[in-house]
């Protein structure tokens, strides 16, 4: 998320409560210590044992007031945080940290386990809003603390996720505020940490922007410079308390001197204070060291954060780096695939050909064509259309294969398309063979291929006037009784002055749906061409029963293609046992799908012979594809 800068904004002022909150919190965790020690001596001193208790009682009450007020603090930046960003499970949390603040004051060990465990999902949320890598220290600094908390040493960690915490905000104010100067002390620890810099060593970058925060609604302000309260007010509530504890001193003072008597009792107070002195200077010698061990181990520990973080920006860069050939190695793989996949299925082909005729293939089409279109029964010349090399890329779109292709079908319901072209029947077995495709379309997509065999163009003719312009029929002006697919699916059926033979391979079938007698993907109609209608048989279906004709779903073998998955396709025909038969075999995954019907009784073999064959596709309402065909071949054998 992208932080407001030039110094301005709620947002900058809730992160500046926040980091006052938390700085007062950090800080006191050091000086109260020397606040304690001062406390004790002085009321000792003037009050003896008596003294060093009210004393205590005197570093507690001060001590109370200042986590309260450091923690009221936090909890007011944090809220503001959350009510800027939008985000009510900080708002809620910035409150329930305040209350195990006060928990803590009571029960140490016991409050510390679950303002660790608050503080870390704030620490987290944070990281999560902001991309500042302090709070994600923090969050794991939390955590350890609130898990060592029982054995003690979860005190002294708790300091370090402070630390982290403060840091965080105070970055958050650095990056809404780039053209500030920074404080003196932030001066000198900035110029400490340059002069241990290599000189040339390349830094790190900021950390990235941050996208701006979802628009709020607007929250209610409270009066206190939200949630800071106003520095005349504290400096009234310490005078006050100063005020009582100098009343209490001046009132043991006089108790106290009124009872002296004699200069032996000053005598022995002065070697006891001697004695104290000599203990409690010792006692700072010794705090004192750790203090400084503390501090060389926060440099130290600051510096191995520092080292370990350019580490982490030089390895990123390089996973980037290594991210990108990856990216451009797979991306060649897949285009070198995917010609050789297709490079194996036309080789298959060849084999099987023996001297049989090529219709299309990627370098475009070897014989004279036409093109039929339909959009939900009214004809159209958007397809079929043919993508070569200049425009195939707005076929494939994502997919890194680059071979031109026919487009059949848009992947829209309701629509078909189909190519027609002349083929000499040498009254023998006929085998036609197609590779298809798609790139786009539902999932599992319908409605597949349809292959077209022996029509005898009744009223029109492969010629360029009859491109996209015939007459035709399709399913979806149906006329008969019944339904002409449980998939009813938009199929064109163009003039014949004889009965023809029509294949469709259904990927929807046994995938998407299926009933009862059907076994595969396979549909086969006869189609009988009058006077504008289409009538199919046999009818009723041999295999579905009297509600629809032909037979529909029948072979054995299902599957469903992916995106750019080419499936070779092999209809066949034998007049000497009058059988039909047709096999789809996905080239990728190598599934496959395939039928054999004899026709006997229902279809006479055809004379040798001039007719036309098509091969077309189709999509319906239960499913779409941009069907294409990147090769096309015959062979009679």
């Amino acid at each position: 998320m992208t932080l407001p800068n030039q110094g301005g904004g709620e947002l900058l002022e809730y992160t500046r409560v926040a980091l006052r909150g938390s700085s007062i919190l950090f800080y006191w965790s050091f000086v109260g210590i020397a606040v304690w020690i001062a406390t004790v001596v002085v009321w000792g001193i003037l009050g003896g044992s008596s003294g060093v208790y009210l004393g205590d009682l005197a570093y507690l009450a001060v001590s109370v007031f200042v986590v309260v007020y450091g923690a009221h603090l936090l909890r007011r930046g944090i809220e503001g945080i959350g009510r800027y960003f939008n985000n009510h499970d900080l708002i809620s949390k910035a409150a329930s940290q305040f209350i195990w603040w006060i928990v803590y004051l009571v029960i140490p060990f016991i409050g510390l386990i679950f303002l660790g465990l608050r503080m870390r999902k704030i620490s987290k949320t944070l990281y999560e809003l902001t991309s500042i890598d302090n709070f994600d220290i923090a969050e794991d600094e939390w955590k350890l603390a609130a898990y060592l908390a029982i054995i003690g040493i979860g005190e002294i960690i708790a300091l370090f996720a402070l630390y982290s915490t403060r840091k965080g905000f105070k970055r958050m104010m650095a990056l809404m505020m780039p053209q500030t100067t920074p404080q003196r002390g932030e001066e000198d620890r900035t110029r400490v940490v340059e002069k241990t810099r290599v000189v040339g060593e390349e830094q790190p970058p900021p950390p990235p922007p941050l996208p701006p925060p979802p628009p709020s609604q607007p929250q209610p302000r409270s009066s206190g410079g939200h949630g800071a309260v106003p520095w005349k007010i504290l400096a009234i509530v310490f005078a006050v308390l100063f005020a009582v504890m100098l009343v209490i001193a001046v009132i043991y003072a006089n108790s106290y001197y009124a009872s002296l008597s004699s200069a032996s009792y000053w005598q022995s107070q002065y070697y006891a204070l001697e004695s104290n002195y000599s203990i409690l200077k010792g006692q700072y010698g010794n705090l004192y060291s750790n203090y400084v061990s503390l501090v060389n181990q926060l440099n130290n520990l600051q510096s191995q954060y520092n080292s370990l973080n350019n580490e982490y920006q030089m390895l990123q860069s390089q996973c980037s780096a290594l991210q990108s050939r990856y990216s451009n190695i797979q991306s060649t793989y897949s285009s070198l695939q995917s010609r050789y996949t297709i490079l194996r299925g036309l080789y298959n082909i060849l084999l099987q050909q023996l001297g049989g005729s090529v219709v299309m293939d990627p370098q475009g089409f070897y014989t004279s064509h036409v093109y039929l279109g339909d959009n939900d029964a009214y004809s159209t010349n958007q397809w079929p259309m043919y993508y070569g090399s200049s425009i195939v890329s707005q076929y494939w779109n994502q997919l890194s294969i680059n071979l031109p292709v026919l487009e059949l079908t848009p992947a829209q319901a309701d629509v078909s398309g189909v190519v027609l072209w002349p083929v000499y029947y040498n009254g023998g077995k006929i085998t036609i063979a197609i590779i298809g495709t798609y790139s786009s379309g539902t999932s599992p997509p319908a409605d597949g291929f349809v292959i077209y065999l022996f029509m005898q163009p009744l009223t029109w003719s492969i010629s360029p006037g009859y491109n996209y312009s015939m007459t035709y029929a399709t399913t979806e002006n149906w006329a008969g009784t019944g339904a002409p697919s449980p998939m009813w699916n938009d199929v064109i059926f163009p003039p014949s002055s004889v009965t023809y033979l029509v294949v469709q391979w259904d990927p929807y079938w046994q995938i998407g749906y299926t009933t009862s007698g059907a076994t595969g993907q396979w549909n086969v109609w006869l189609i009988t061409y009058t006077t504008n209608v289409a009538y199919l048989s046999p009818s009723p279906s041999p295999n579905l029963g009297s509600y629809y004709p032909g037979w529909e779903g029948i072979g054995s073998g299902a599957f469903r293609p992916n995106p750019g998955d080419y499936v070779l396709i092999t209809i066949t025909y034998d007049p000497t046992t009058n059988t039909l038969s047709g096999a789809a075999y996905d080239l990728n995954t190598n599934q496959e799908a395939s039928f054999t019907l004899n026709l006997s009784g229902y279809y006479t073999p055809p004379n040798a012979g001039y007719y036309v064959f098509g091969v077309g596709a189709s999509t319906s309402k239960y499913g779409t594809a941009n069907w294409g065909v990147i090769y096309i071949a015959y062979w009679n054998s």
